[in-house]
């Protein structure tokens, strides 16, 4: 056979627009099949010798056809885990900064409770002394009172 001719997997593709989903789908399955079936008895072939390694050379050159037709969309997935990454790597550093504000704003209003918390004790203890110096001044006040009642002439 010499040159290129339309084979039959190609033939029953041209009207793959006609077909229902379901028969696209079984003769994409068949034509898959075919090639892999092609490929396993290409294969078969040059490793028993009965297929000159050079005449496989069409085959190699459609490998490396479809290996790098992949590329733009390589690419494009590179740049999207590129961006993923950058963006997780953003998202961690604001994570820490944000967990950092909060603790800081955590210390800074744990510390201003305890501050006021001093000065409430403090106004606590100083009412408490006073309190108990009034108490102190009364009950004296009444011991003397109490003294002046039974003791009238005293005064």
């Amino acid at each position: 056979m010499a040159g290129s001719s339309i084979g039959h997997c190609t033939r029953s593709l041209e009207m793959i627009e006609t077909l229902s989903k379901e028969d696209q789908t079984n003769l994409l399955q068949s034509v898959a099949l075919d090639i892999q079936s092609a490929f396993t008895c290409i294969g078969r072939h040059l490793s028993k010798g009965t297929i000159d390694p050079s005449s496989a050379d069409p085959i190699y050159d459609l490998i490396r056809t479809i290996c790098n037709s992949n590329t733009t969309e390589r690419k494009r997935s590179r740049r999207k885990i590129s961006r993923l990454r950058k963006q997780r790597s953003w998202m961690r550093m604001e994570y820490r900064r944000l967990r950092d504000e909060i603790n800081r704003l955590g210390d800074a209003y744990k510390a201003r409770i305890e501050r006021e918390t001093r000065k409430l004790e403090l106004r606590l203890s100083c009412v408490t002394k006073e309190r108990d110096i009034l108490l102190r001044t009364l009950y004296r006040e009444g011991e003397k009172q109490a003294i002046e009642a039974k003791n009238p002439e005293s005064v």
